[in-house]
Order: structure tokens, then C-alpha cells, then sequence
């Protein structure tokens, strides 16, 4: 019985063999169970790799360096990248901004203070300058010696020397300015009997000339110079100038308010009461001498 078993199990290995065989045959394109097909029996084709071939391959670099491009594309140069350089674009579309010149005198002079300031050149032939110094300077040591009695009084003491005391310092920045002044005082009183007063610029020298006609009266004539004095102060402050041909720039009203005023302050003494400077009686006391004098000077477009 065990014999019978191991036959029969040879027999079926046997038969397996074959009808895998021929599915096989079947798979590569069909034909019968001999192992050919229409056209013939197929020739077995055998690759073997040749072991000398991969000395041709060359080993691969772990990082490459790119080739250089022997074409490169150069870059288009944009015609709007230089608006600025040449004015154009939105950027510059406002128009440029006019060279500011200057009207005052700061343009003709270094202002210097302090142990450095330069002495100034002060032309004084009739000593004008000179008494009215003296003036100044006798009533600031008398002034407070003063009795307050009858018309004279503390407030009116206090009044005048406070007006004393600025033009004696007007007059002491105007000789430590620098500046190159010529005073000229002449006898020659006009019809009403009023003196007058005229600040000017020589060109030809540099000079600032103050002019003085007497009134024939010597302290109103001091009061005169104070008024011109206080024009050369404006001078020095910029809110004056002077054109080509010396005339004066940039005069308003308020600066003839400011001299007159401290004209009338010093005049007034410790006796009277101030007369108050206003457009309508400076005027009415100079007709036709301010007409075209705006009400305001202009302002010198440099230094302000």
C-alpha cells in the first residue's frame, strides 16, 4: 500500500511538470506543449553585463559648479532709473526753489562781540557822538541825586533814566559793532524850525552816513542824532539794507515809530510826559514826508 502511494505521487509530479510547461510556452506567445510556436522555436537571448564598461563612466561630482553662460543676457537698462539725475520724473516735478538773496547788511559785515569785536572807525568832526555821550552820561549820575519835590517824582526820575539808559547802550553796541559810521552835522535850519534827519550808505566807502541840520537848538539837535542812532540799531538787526545806489530797504512805519519814540522818551525829561509815536501825528507833524511808507518793512529773504 505504501509502494501504490509513492507511484501515484510520481505520477502526478510528472503531469504537474508538464502543464506547467506548457503554461509556460503559453505565456511567452502560445504554440503547442513541444515547445514550439509559428515561426519557429525562439532563441534564447542571454545578456551578460561587461564588467569594463563602467570604466568609461565618469564618477559623479557631489556638487556640481554650474557652466558659465559663454551668452550671458545683459540687462536691459530701465530709461526712467535716472528721473533724478536728469530732472525728470515725478519726483522733481516741483519746480526749483529760487536762490535767495539777501537784502539786509549782513551780506557787507561780520558782526563781532565780545573781547574780539573790532573798533569801529566813527568819523565825528563836529563831535556830535562825542556831547552826546557827555549828555548821557551826566544825567545817569544826576538823575538819582534828584530831590522828589513839586513837579518832580519818583515815577518821573525812574522814566527818564530808564530812557537814558537805552540809548546809552544803543550808542555803546553801535561803537562796538564794527561798523564804519560818518556823522555829519551841518547849521542850516529849515523854515518851521524843525531839524531833521537822514541815515544813508556811501557805497563808494562802505560808510554809513548820518546826517543831522541843525535846528539851531544844540539838545533837540542830540535828540535828532538819537533818532538816527536808532536806524543804525535797525541796521544791525538786519531789518534794514540798502540798494546799489544807497537808498534805504526795507523801511516801515514801525521802524520810524521806534525812533521817534525813543526820540520823545529822552526828550521828555523828568518834568513832562512822553509824547506816544503814532503813524497818524508822525504824519500829521511831517506831512508828505511818509505817505509811501508801507506800515510794515519787509523782511530780508537770508536772514529774516
Amino acid at each position: 500500500m505504501k509502494n501504490n502511494s509513492a507511484l501515484l505521487f510520481k505520477r502526478l509530479s510528472s503531469e504537474t511538470e508538464e502543464i506547467l510547461l506548457d503554461s509556460l510556452e503559453t505565456l511567452k506567445g502560445g504554440g503547442d506543449s513541444d515547445g514550439t510556436i509559428d515561426g519557429g522555436e525562439l532563441d534564447e537571448v542571454v545578456i551578460t553585463p561587461d564588467p569594463d564598461d563602467n570604466d568609461d563612466i565618469p564618477p559623479l561630482d557631489p556638487d556640481p559648479e554650474p557652466e558659465e553662460d559663454p551668452f550671458p543676457e545683459e540687462e536691459e537698462e530701465n530709461p526712467w532709473d535716472d528721473w533724478e539725475d536728469h530732472g525728470d520724473g515725478p519726483e522733481n516735478d516741483e519746480p526749483e526753489e529760487e536762490e535767495k538773496i539777501c537784502t539786509c547788511e549782513m551780506q557787507y559785515k561780520e558782526l563781532k562781540e565780545g573781547e574780539n569785536a573790532e573798533i569801529p572807525e566813527i568819523k565825528d568832526p563836529s563831535n556830535t557822538l562825542g556831547t552826546l555821550k557827555n549828555m548821557l552820561s551826566t544825567q545817569k549820575s544826576s538823575l538819582p541825586n534828584l530831590v522828589i519835590q513839586g513837579d518832580i517824582t519818583q515815577a518821573g526820575i525812574d522814566r527818564q533814566l530808564n530812557a537814558v539808559n537805552r540809548v546809552a547802550n544803543l550808542v555803546d553796541r553801535i561803537e562796538n559793532s564794527g561798523m564804519n559810521i560818518r556823522i555829519e552835522a551841518t547849521n542850516n535850519p529849515t523854515g518851521n524850525g524843525k531839524g531833521d534827519g537822514l541815515t544813508s550808505k556811501d557805497i563808494s566807502t562802505g560808510e554809513y552816513v548820518i546826517n543831522i541840520n541843525s535846528t539851531g537848538n544844540g539838545y533837540a539837535d542830540y535828540v535828532l542824532l538819537v533818532h538816527e542812532l536808532v536806524h543804525i540799531g535797525q541796521i544791525l538787526d538786519g531789518e534794514i539794507g540798502f540798494d546799489s545806489a544807497g537808498k534805504a530797504t526795507m523801511v516801515g512805519m514801525e521802524d520810524e515809530i521806534e525812533a521817534y519814540q525813543t526820540m520823545y522818551d529822552l526828550d521828555a525829561g523828568v518834568f513832562g510826559t512822553p509824547k506816544i509815536a503814532t503813524a497818524s501825528n508822525i504824519k500829521s507833524d511831517y506831512p508828505n514826508m511818509y505817505n509811501n511808507l508801507p506800515n510794515k518793512g519787509g523782511k530780508c529773504p537770508v536772514h529774516g
